[in-house]
């Protein structure tokens, strides 16, 4: 048994070793952003020898690769949702099961990131350093069910379902972005803390997503009107 195979005089378990490095790095990468975290702090979190660290990820930029990975891994679930959903030819033709569709889906992105707020703050540091990181490993990430999700999202904007004719896929990582900044707020805001419990919270921030999201009775009846023109 070598030095790194063992957590404070106990032998470890590999895959038990693995889960707590990347819980240790997801706090410390959440605390400090990617370039301020370092692998000497992430060890100590663990537990585990730094040596460790190095032998199942090889450096820091992989070591915060896989704790993306995992982040994708868990979202995945709430887009094979959605996809599962959109795939229905019916749903085009039934406005109020795709609002509950959006509606649904912000739910849980909000309460996903509610649960989870060191994946919120790695993302928002991200974000403050132009995503520099990100972009550094964004192809080594698995986004097949968002590219599917791109060609059933385009089919509601063609129905009219969508508002506006912006991008469609720019609209929905738009809207998954909106939890994140008003989750940031709250901490940040006095009159955000004052404005109510985090369920009424969570109610205005799934209506207020999809009201930008989806067109209305208005917004369809003017679509409609245009194409009878056209």
């Amino acid at each position: 048994m070598t030095e790194a195979e063992i957590k404070r005089g106990r032998p470890h378990n590999a895959e038990g070793a693995r889960e707590a490095i990347l819980n240790a790095a997801e706090k410390v990468f959440s605390e400090h952003g990617f370039a301020g975290a370092r692998i000497d702090d992430i060890a100590a979190a663990a537990g585990y020898n730094k040596g460790l660290i190095f032998r199942y990820f090889g450096d820091k930029l992989r070591l915060y690769l896989e704790v993306i990975r995992r982040v994708d891994a868990a979202t995945r679930g709430m887009e094979a949702q959605v996809i599962a959903y959109l795939m229905e030819e019916d749903i085009l033709h039934d406005p109020q099961r795709v609002a509950a569709l959006v509606k649904t889906f912000i739910g849980e992105v909000f309460d996903y990131y509610l649960e989870n707020p060191g994946v919120m703050r790695i993302l928002q540091w991200e974000m403050a350093e132009g995503w520099q990181n990100y972009r550094q490993i964004a192809q080594q990430i698995d986004d097949a069910d968002f590219e599917r999700m791109k060609p059933l999202l385009a089919r509601l904007q063609k129905a009219g379902l969508l508002r506006s004719e912006f991008d469609p896929q720019a609209q929905i990582i738009t809207a998954i972005f909106q939890p994140i900044l008003f989750l940031g707020l709250l901490s940040f805001y006095p009159i955000f803390s004052a404005a109510g419990d985090m369920q009424t919270a969570r109610e205005f921030m799934i209506e207020f997503v999809a009201g930008g999201l989806l067109a209305g009775p208005a917004d369809t009846d003017s679509e409609i009107q245009t194409k009878k023109e056209a």
